[in-house]
């Protein structure tokens, strides 16, 4: 659940009855969908006596299936990253903090997609290559499976390429001034 955990984050939980489950708890379930059955860390939307409908805070839909007692492993009760353990809300609180956040990540696609074209407009123009000019090292890596470039801007790698592999990745805004050719060539 983007916006409330990260990678690395380590989850208290405890087992509940789906009957003591509250809307806005964030539960672990299993997923019935997945072969072998993932865990899936999503917040309750919706309840009945022995069903409840899960969202993710930063899904748009709510999931397809129900949880039932079977496939509920338990509730998150805290948190902890980087030695630090904080509560996770439940119930009211829990529910209105995990609609803000799906209201944040909605605003954050919508802005994505309002500002998609005029970006591409810009990239293809060229013209970010001629007005910023940051100090970016190339360096080179040989490894037993071929060369492997990386492009670093202040400790931060920006871009990344295989070259053998005919195979590039480059973080945004980065893209405008570093093309398909420059992370290509060696």
């Amino acid at each position: 659940m983007k916006g409330i955990f990260r990678t690395g984050d380590i989850l208290t939980l405890y087992p509940i009855d789906i009957g003591d489950a509250r809307l806005g708890d964030v539960v672990v379930f299993y997923s019935r969908h997945m072969l072998p059955p993932k865990e899936i860390v999503h917040r309750v939307v919706h309840r009945n006596s022995c069903e409840l409908i899960t969202r993710g805070d930063s899904a748009k839909n709510r999931d397809a299936g129900t949880v039932n007692q079977d496939l509920l492993i338990g509730k998150v009760s805290h948190k902890e990253r980087n030695s630090r353990v904080s509560v996770v809300h439940g119930g009211w609180i829990g529910l209105i903090k995990g609609r803000l956040l799906n209201l944040f990540w909605d605003s954050k696609r919508l802005i994505a997609r309002s500002i998609q074209k005029p970006y591409a407009i810009l990239k293809k123009s060229g013209i970010v290559c001629q007005i910023w000019k940051p100090d970016i090292t190339r360096i080179l890596i040989n490894t037993s499976n071929g060369p492997f470039i990386q492009f670093v801007h202040n400790k931060r790698v920006i871009a990344r390429s295989w070259p053998e592999q005919d195979k590039s990745e480059c973080k945004k805004p980065w893209d405008l001034i570093l093309n398909n050719n420059q992370t290509q060539a060696l």
